[in-house]
């Protein structure tokens, strides 16, 4: 295995134990030692594109924010990142904003916190007189890209003159990755194979359909680490709509007594019937997408008294 590869896999295994085993991180010296060991450290892109994936890969976005009170979203809007004792791993664009421009202040760069006219916040950084955009929180797009290995979109020059498609980072994801394989790739071929079965076992689209979220069960439950909630429902639903065109989903919140998302029912309709995929917590504090038996079902109605578009679940 390359050199480059087993250090990258071994840093990020090394931070996850810690943060697992409940002890703070100390993002400064961790950067610091990871960009040395990777040998990254003499070039400002691939510093600034290391952090924003590395911080895509440590935090996940608050699953308590949507459903909050005014009062607790304001809590939430504004809580800051110790970045020299981190314990706590969500956060929504407020703290990652002021988290990331202060890292990028630690090697030289210089950035700035911006926010928009409805309330959300993210970075402009400058490296040779060029302006770059970080915004990792963004519909939560790029932070569930980067756990699941896929083209960021929310990290590119911004410029009237800057190409569509922003080549800047090419050669430094290809250090930071070395994927032989996209992800992109691996999901197209999952596509074709769904529609040529289709074709040979003349699927119903509902048979179809459920087939679909049996390929994204096996696409969820491949281990991986850091995987929240939000990043979790948010690919679901990529996966959706790539698999499936003009896909409406028809999905089920389930809250805690904190009104912190829980678990994510889709109700899928089967030969007549209804069959349940759950997005929950596992007995190993993983998520996982699974399929539910009656019993699971029953249990997760019988358990949870916060519920977001009930009718969606097409009790019968």
């Amino acid at each position: 295995m390359n050199g480059y590869i087993k250090n990258r896999i071994a840093l990020r295994e090394n931070v996850f134990k810690l943060i697992n085993n409940g002890q703070a991180i100390d993002l400064v010296q961790m950067f610091h030692y990871e960009l040395k060991i990777l040998d990254l450290r003499n070039d400002l892109y691939a510093i600034a594109r290391y952090i924003y994936i590395r911080l895509g890969e440590l935090f996940e976005y608050d699953a308590g924010f949507e459903y909050s009170t005014e009062e607790q979203k304001e809590k939430i809007k504004n809580y800051r990142v110790n970045k020299r004792k981190v314990k706590k791993f969500s956060i929504v664009c407020d703290a990652y904003a002021e988290l990331y421009v202060e890292l990028l202040g630690e090697f030289g760069i210089s950035g700035k916190v911006q926010k928009t006219i409805d309330g959300h916040v993210y970075v402009i950084y400058t490296i040779d007189n060029k302006d770059y955009l970080a915004d990792l929180t963004s519909q939560n797009k790029d932070i569930t890209r980067i756990k699941f290995g896929m083209q960021l979109i929310y990290n590119r020059q911004i410029s009237p003159y800057a190409p569509k498609i922003d080549q800047t980072f090419q050669i430094i994801d290809e250090q930071i990755y070395l994927n032989g394989i996209s992800t992109e790739e691996v999901l197209e071929t999952i596509k074709n194979e769904l529609k040529m079965d289709q074709k040979k076992f003349h699927w119903s689209e509902e048979e179809y359909i459920y087939h679909v979220f049996k390929s994204i069960e096996d696409i969820m439950n491949f281990p991986r680490q850091n995987i929240g909630f939000i990043s979790g429902v948010t690919y679901i639903y990529y996966l959706l709509q790539f698999f499936i065109e003009n896909y409406s989903s028809y999905n089920t919140h389930f809250l805690d007594e904190d009104n912190n998302l829980k678990i994510e029912i889709f109700a899928v309709p089967k030969n007549e019937k209804i069959v349940y995929f759950a997005y929950k917590e596992n007995e190993n504090g993983l998520y996982e997408l699974k399929k539910l038996s009656k019993e699971e079902f029953k249990s997760i109605l019988e358990n949870y008294s916060k519920v977001i578009n009930k009718e969606h679940l097409f009790l019968r």
